[in-house]
C-alpha cells in the first residue's frame, strides 16, 4: 500500500512541477502502413541485460553457451561495439537510433521536468518497430523488459508502452530488475497478465510466448521483426530449483584465477587485441585466499549468474528454432547485444530499492532481499546481486562496472549473423555502437530514414551502417560520446577521454586520457602528455552534450533527491 501511495505521489509532484506528459491515458500515434514487400529478411534483435563481455563462451568464457555461439559460428563478432553506458540508455538506442537524452532517456525512474530527462521516451522520435511497420510493412513483435518509461501502471505515461510505438505484441514487463519467478508488471499487450504456473520462470516463459508470437507470424506473408529483450543475467540471482540443486561449485577457485583463465582464451580467440592487458583486480575487491568462510557464498553468487546466462542462452536456443521453422523460405538478420557491461551493484541486506520489486513469492512468503553471506542465494525466495567481484570477471581484461564509462561499463558483446552477406565464423575489430543499429537494418533492407513519420519530424540518425563489416570492410566510425550520472566519455579515433563524476564539482573531474589501440584496459593515462588532444575531445563532449540537452549532473541529482524526498515524505505520512 505504501510502495503504491509512493508511486502516486510521484505522479502528481510531476504535475506540480509542470511536466508534459499524459497520465492514465494513451497518446495516440497515426500511423499510416504499408504492405509487406518480399525480399525483406525477417529482423530480430536480442538484447541481454548487463552481460559482460567475457561472459560467453565465443567471447572466452567458461560458461556454456552453444545457442549463442552458434549465432557466432554463422556470423561476426564484434570486439568494439559500444552500448550507452546503462540499461535503459541502450535500450533507447538501440530503439531509436538515437543517443538516449535525445529521446528523453538522460535519467530513468523520474521524470525531472527537463529537456532529456522525462524519464520516459519521449513521442516525436519514431521506434524501430514504428519504422520498420510504416516504411516496410513488417509485423512487430515483441518479449522482455522494456524499460524505457517510469511510473508503471496508472501512475505514469502509456504514450511510450511498446503496444503504443509500434508494436503488434507484447509479452513482458514495463520496469527493469523484476522478480524471475513472480514479475509485479508482467503484461499480455496493455493487459496485467499472471505468471501462471508453479514453474514459472520468467526467461522460460519469454521463450514459451516468442514461440506463440512466431507461430502466428508465419502465417502470413509480410515479415516480421521480434525484438527480444532479455531479463537478465542482472539481478536478481534466481534460477529454478532443479538448476539450483545442479550448482556444481565450478567458482570455488576464485575470481582472480577465472580471470585469468578468460585472458587467455580471449588472446587465442582475438576477441581481444592482442597488445591488451589484463587490468589489475579492481581495489574494492578483496584476495580471494582472504575469503574464509564466505568463499562458499561468494562462489555461488557466480555459480547461480553462471546458471542464468545459461537459461539465457538455452532461451535464446529455443527463440531461435521458432525463428527457423516461421522463416522457411526466407532470409533471417539476427543481432545479438548487451545492454551493458556486468553490474557490480552490492545490493545491502534488506535492500527496498527495487521500485517495482514483488515483495512476496507466489504462496506469498517474504523475498529475503539483499546480499546476506549467510543466506544461499538464486532461489525464488532471495534478491541478491553478484556483486563488484564477479562483475570484475564478467568485464574481462577492462576495469569499470554498468554506469561508469570505462570499457568494464561501455563494451558489448555483440554478433550479427545474416547468411546472405556475410562470411561466417568472423571476428572485427570495427568500432560499432548501439546507435548503429538502426542505420545498419535500414541499409540492409534498401530503406531510408524518412524526414519526417506520422506528423513529427525527425532528427538526422548519429550513427552509421556496419553493412559493409559484413563484406570485410572496415572504416573510421564518428566520434562517440557518453554521459550518465555526471560520469562522461569520448572516443574518437584511437583515443578516448574519460572522466567520472565527482561531488566537489564537475571542475574537479580527473581526466583520463587513453589510447585504445594499445590500451583498452585503461591502464596508462596519457592526459599529462597529449593536453591539446584532451582538450580538443573535451570542446567536442561540450558540443555534443549542448546539442543532446546533457545537463550537468548536479542539477540533475538536486531534483532526483527533491523528488525522492518528498515521495517518502508522503509515505511516512501514510
Amino acid at each position: 500500500m505504501k510502495k503504491r501511495i509512493v508511486l502516486l505521489f510521484l505522479a502528481t509532484v510531476v504535475a506540480v512541477l509542470g511536466m508534459q506528459v499524459s497520465f492514465g491515458q494513451s497518446v495516440n500515434r497515426p500511423l499510416t502502413y504499408q504492405s509487406g514487400t518480399k525480399g525483406y529478411p525477417n529482423i530480430v534483435i536480442i538484447c541481454a541485460d548487463a552481460l559482460g563481455i567475457s561472459d560467453l563462451g565465443c567471447y572466452g568464457s567458461e560458461i556454456k553457451t552453444p545457442a549463442i555461439d552458434k549465432i557466432a559460428a554463422q556470423g561476426v563478432r564484434f570486439t568494439q561495439f559500444y552500448n550507452s553506458g546503462s540499461a535503459t540508455s541502450t535500450r533507447a538506442s538501440l530503439m531509436t537510433g538515437q543517443y538516449p537524452h535525445n529521446v528523453g532517456l538522460g535519467y530513468k525512474l523520474f521524470n525531472l521536468g527537463m529537456n532529456g530527462y522525462r524519464g520516459t521516451l519521449n513521442q516525436e522520435t519514431p521506434t524501430l518497430a514504428e519504422l520498420l511497420k510504416v516504411k516496410a510493412g513488417y509485423q512487430t513483435l515483441m518479449v522482455g523488459r522494456w524499460g524505457l518509461t517510469y511510473g508503471i501502471g496508472k501512475d505514469g505515461p502509456t504514450h511510450s508502452w511498446p503496444t503504443k510505438r509500434g508494436f503488434d505484441s507484447f509479452y513482458g514487463t514495463l520496469a527493469l530488475s523484476d522478480n524471475q519467478f513472480n514479475p509485479a508488471t508482467l503484461k499480455m499487450g496493455e493487459k496485467p497478465c499472471a505468471a501462471l504456473g508453479r514453474e514459472f520462470y520468467y526467461m522460460d516463459a519469454i521463450a514459451r510466448v516468442a514461440g506463440d508470437f512466431l507461430n502466428d507470424a508465419s502465417k502470413s506473408s509480410k515479415p516480421f521483426f521480434l525484438y527480444v529483450s532479455l531479463p537478465g543475467p542482472y539481478m536478481p540471482l534466481q534460477i529454478p530449483t532443479s538448476e539450483l540443486r545442479s550448482l556444481n561449485n565450478r567458482y570455488s577457485i576464485g575470481w582472480d584465477q577465472i580471470r585469468k583463465e578468460r585472458y587467455q582464451r580471449m588472446l587465442a580467440m582475438h576477441t581481444i587485441n592482442q597488445t591488451t592487458k589484463l587490468s589489475p583486480r579492481d581495489s574494492d575487491v578483496p584476495d580471494w585466499a582472504k575469503m574464509g568462510p564466505y568463499a562458499r557464498w561468494q562462489a555461488m553468487r557466480m555459480d547461480v549468474y553462471a546458471a542464468q546466462v545459461q537459461a539465457m542462452d538455452r532461451a535464446v536456443g529455443e527463440i531461435l528454432d521458432c525463428v527457423q521453422r516461421a522463416s522457411v523460405g526466407s532470409d533471417t538478420l539476427i543481432i545479438f547485444l548487451s545492454s551493458s557491461g556486468a553490474n557490480g551493484t552490492e545490493l545491502p541486506e534488506g535492500f527496498k530499492g527495487a521500485l517495482y520489486m514483488s515483495p512476496t513469492t507466489k504462496s506469498g512468503q517474504t523475498v529475503l532481499s539483499g546480499n546476506n553471506p549467510r543466506i544461499p542465494p538464486g532461489s525464488e525466495r532471495t534478491y541478491q546481486s553478484y556483486g563488484i567481484p564477479w562483475a570484475n570477471v564478467s568485464n574481462t581484461p577492462y576495469r569499470g562496472y554498468a554506469e561508469s564509462t570505462y570499457e568494464g561499463s561501455l563494451a558489448s558483446p555483440c554478433i550479427i549473423s545474416y547468411s546472405r552477406m556475410m562470411t561466417p565464423g568472423r571476428v572485427t575489430h570495427q568500432v560499432g555502437h548501439a546507435i548503429d543499429i538502426i542505420p545498419t537494418i535500414l541499409d540492409i533492407i534498401g530503406v531510408a530514414y524518412p524526414a519526417s513519420l506520422n506528423g513529427y519530424k525527425t532528427q538526422p540518425l548519429p550513427g552509421m551502417s556496419l553493412k559493409g563489416v559484413f563484406q570485410m570492410q572496415t572504416k573510421p566510425h564518428d566520434p562517440l560520446f557518453w554521459e550518465f550520472k555526471g560520469n562522461i566519455a569520448i572516443r574518437s579515433g584511437k583515443w578516448k577521454l574519460v572522466a567520472q563524476y565527482n561531488p566537489a564539482g564537475e571542475d574537479q573531474r580527473e581526466w583520463e586520457l587513453y589510447d585504445m589501440e594499445v590500451d583498452r584496459a585503461e591502464s596508462n593515462n596519457l592526459v599529462g602528455d597529449y593536453g591539446s588532444v584532451a582538450q580538443e575531445l573535451f570542446r567536442n563532449y561540450s558540443s555534443w552534450a549542448k546539442k543532446n540537452n546533457v545537463h550537468a549532473w548536479k542539477e540533475v541529482s538536486e531534483r532526483v533527491k527533491m523528488l525522492q524526498k518528498r515521495a517518502a515524505k508522503i509515505g511516512n505520512k501514510e
